[in-house]
């Protein structure tokens, strides 16, 4: 009977693993703009996440298979579901104004005074790569109030925003945690 219920409970996770398969269709199909079979894949992926917690109570998935942490497998499909598929279908239809959307929520956020600190991490490569427009985060910056700094990271900053910065450092690696065994931290490297 043990066997039993411990295979109920894989088949559980299976199920709602599932939903993580269904979210990848989505995306796919958003990437193939095709808006609409996107969203039929992401009401399935959001049907088995409706229901997967129903299965999990049923099959007592946390004494038949607590070496699985369903809890975080249902958070790395839930955000698949209701964060990331629906943002990229968002993109591809251009409801995001594109690039220069995100270059317009960071100039929004400067413009508004009420942060000290903006940092824009990884921002150069999108500058870079033409995603963002760099005259625009180069205007936002030397537009910006007294009361916000602005710390960018990221190689090969485009030549406006180092015109443009008060400050503009290289970083070399003299010595790292790394090197030494220490894994990757969460909430430091991500």
């Amino acid at each position: 009977m043990s066997q039993v219920r411990s295979g109920a409970a894989l088949l559980v996770h299976a199920y709602t693993a599932s939903g993580a398969l269904l979210a990848w269709l989505a995306l796919r199909s958003a990437w193939d703009h095709q808006p609409r079979t996107a969203l039929l894949w992401l009401s399935v992926a959001v049907f088995v996440d409706a229901t997967d917690g129903f299965a999990a109570r049923a099959a007592d998935v946390r004494r038949h298979a607590s070496w699985i942490d369903g809890a975080r497998l249902d958070d790395i499909v839930d955000f698949l579901t209701y964060v990331f598929v629906p943002m990229a279908i968002l993109w591809e239809e251009g409801y995001l104004g594109g690039a220069s959307g995100l270059g317009a929520v960071a100039a929004a956020l400067i413009a508004s005074g009420e942060y000290r600190l903006v940092v824009l991490d990884e921002i150069t490569y999108l500058c870079t790569w033409g995603w963002i427009d760099t005259a625009e985060v180069a205007a936002a910056i030397a537009g910006r109030p007294a009361t916000v700094n602005i710390v960018i990271t990221g190689r090969d900053a485009p030549q406006e925003l180092i015109d443009v910065a008060d400050t503009v450092t290289e970083m070399r690696k003299v010595k790292h945690a790394y090197d030494a065994g220490i894994n990757a931290m969460r909430g430091i490297e991500y």
